[in-house]
């Protein structure tokens, strides 16, 4: 698989239906195409995605060497893929509707989130993973590239639990 922006996404949305991201200084950075194996982009999104981690899913990741400090560059970045949060928006809403019908057929219980709300409050938390998961395997890889990533990602405005996930990563470590 051959990507040039964006994490892959295993995602049943057409390819045709991704839309190219704007400008990305991690693009900028890399510059051209890199291929990622099934296998890798397995590894990597198993890390990006758990959330109940295990040390072997980040081993995984960062046994993949430095060749993959790009991927992990765009998902410090940007989060998942414009695919795969588009399969969350409709898993969500589809998640949404369900519990506005058990609300409705149980008056005792209370929904407080509208639609829009409970998608955006689940999609920004799954961005938030994604940064942080990258920024944790950044730091383990390490090397200058992955260092210079990380600061730039100290340039640039985002949660405050991404920006201590950053610091964390650049901190030095016993190998």
């Amino acid at each position: 698989m051959v990507m040039v922006c964006g994490i892959p996404s295993q995602s049943t949305a057409s390819s045709a239906e991704e839309q190219p991201r704007t400008y990305s200084p991690a693009v900028e950075l890399f510059g051209s195409p890199i291929e990622l194996t099934s296998e890798a982009e397995t590894s990597i999104l198993n890390w990006l995605e758990c959330e109940e981690c295990r040390p072997a899913q980040l081993k995984s990741v960062v046994q993949l060497g430095p060749g993959i400090i790009p991927f992990l560059a765009l998902a410090l970045e940007q989060g998942p893929s414009r695919a795969k949060s588009a399969d969350l928006v409709r898993f969500l809403e589809t998640r949404h509707t369900a519990l506005q019908n058990y609300q409705n057929s149980h008056p005792h219980t209370s929904f407080l989130l509208n639609k829009e709300d409970y998608v955006q409050v689940h999609l920004s938390n799954l961005v938030t993973q994604y940064q942080i998961h990258a920024a944790t395997a950044l730091g383990a890889i390490g090397g200058p590239l992955a260092k210079q990533v990380l600061r730039q990602a100290l340039d640039r405005k985002q949660p405050e639990v991404v920006r201590l996930a950053v610091q964390d990563a650049l901190k030095p470590r016993i190998k």
